[in-house]
């Protein structure tokens, strides 16, 4: 018996060694395929990548083919990859090709052509971030722009453009030097100061002034600069263009609330600062574009200035109650306060457009500014997917024959009640 026990033991042994060595097999096996899977995937991630940059070449080279419609075709093109991808090395890597087609864009466009251009300058700053590269634009494209600004015979909406993408460029490159931000707000008020038909740019320019403002420190911006702008920006609130006294009402709240919240953390009378500003004049200037009931404006203009000018009268009563904004960025929501934040927002919006979205959830200078958090793209399980349409069908088709079923049940009984009678 023990020796019988003995050969049993051994054959059971010899199995359990050969399901073991088939299963390290399986495991082997399945390490492979898992490794094959990987290394496919990157070869595919290779390969995307190339095709884009093979994509991008294309399109740049194409911009400045002769065909204006063609142009502005891939010019759209390539604004809409910057608003998709995230192309900052391709950006580097080709800079030289991009700044040659796109300063021919800028010098020789008009319309939308130079419209385009203006935009891909300013999203290719926010794409890039602070740093050397965004300088090195800066340095290339401001004088180009700047022409464009300051040249009468273009349009109103052109010398807008250019104004918008001059806001970016200096506030992306120069967000921490005071001396290069002061001076290019100088650019703004100069044309803000003078033009009285071109209101577009004009609005644009207090915009692009106002976003370069919010970047100054606090001490500045209370002193020098409130003395100086207050009063220009106090006569433009009788200005026709809504989009106008909107802007410098604005950036009237940004400068006083500063002002106010400085003032407030000094407890030392003498060492207050004091202000020549008529600032009772100014709040009841400003109560009265809240309260506006004339007959020179539409309902709805009447409601969108009160709402402009609610929290700047706010801001100069010395309520303390800043504008804010809820948004979704993702699956997450995300709150942006604060005079600074709300007018850097804005600017910020307005030059992505309808890449808004992707660069508030991909592109770090973003995300940094505002406190995002960069959404990552979730990874799809395909098995999952199908699983749940799966589901989702036999549920249908269970549903369908069910009904048919008590349809058919429901005949069979009519039919029976009719042959009885």
């Amino acid at each position: 018996m023990m020796l019988h026990a003995r050969v049993f033991e051994g054959k059971g042994q010899k199995k359990q060694k050969d399901k073991v060595k088939k299963s390290n097999k399986h495991k082997d096996a399945a390490v492979e395929e898992h490794e094959e899977e990987d290394s496919a995937h990157s070869e595919v991630e290779e390969v995307d990548a190339q095709d884009i940059d093979s994509k991008l070449n294309d399109i740049v080279d194409n911009l400045n083919i002769k065909s204006v419609s063609r142009r502005v075709h891939y010019l759209k093109t390539f604004l809409q990859h910057l608003n998709s991808h995230p192309l900052s090395d391709y950006l580097q890597d080709r800079e030289e090709t991009i700044h040659m087609y796109l300063s021919n864009n800028l010098k020789t466009g008009t319309g939308e052509e130079l419209e385009l251009a203006c935009r891909i300058v300013g999203v290719m700053a926010l794409s890039l971030g602070q740093g050397r590269p965004a300088t090195a634009h800066l340095n290339s494209y401001w004088p180009l722009l700047s022409s464009t600004l300051n040249d009468a015979s273009k349009s109103d909406q052109d010398r807008a453009a250019a104004a918008q993408a001059m806001g970016i460029l200096a506030f992306v490159c120069f967000h921490d030097s005071q001396p290069d931000l002061i001076e290019r707000m100088e650019t703004f008020a100069a044309v803000w100061q003078k033009e009285k038909l071109a209101l577009e740019t004009v609005a644009q320019c207090l915009e692009s002034w106002g976003l370069l403002a919010s970047a100054l420190p606090e001490p500045v911006l209370a002193g020098k600069v409130m003395e100086k702008n207050v009063p220009l920006f106090a006569h433009l609130l009788d200005n026709k263009s809504m989009d106008v006294r909107a802007a410098a009402g604005q950036n009237m709240a940004l400068i006083y609330a500063t002002y106010r919240d400085a003032s407030q953390r000094d407890y030392d009378e003498e060492k207050q600062k004091k202000t020549r500003i008529d600032i009772r004049k100014l709040v009841d200037k400003i109560e009265d574009l809240v309260t506006e009931s004339g007959h020179r404006m539409s309902k709805k203009d009447k409601l969108q200035q009160r709402s402009y000018f609610r929290f700047v009268l706010k801001a100069f009563q010395g309520v303390n109650e800043v504008p804010a904004e809820v948004m979704k960025i993702g699956n997450v929501k995300h709150e942006v306060s604060g005079w600074p934040a709300i007018i850097q927002l804005s600017a910020v919006r307005a030059s992505l457009q309808e890449g808004w979205q992707w660069h508030a959830a991909n592109t770090e200078l973003i995300a940094d500014m505002f406190g995002f958090d960069q959404v990552q793209p979730a990874e799809v399980d395909e098995m999952e997917v199908y699983n749940k349409k799966e589901m989702y069908r036999l549920r249908d088709k269970a549903d369908y024959e069910a009904k048919n079923k008590a349809r058919n049940k429901k005949n069979a009984f009519r039919h029976v009640d009719e042959d009885e009678d």
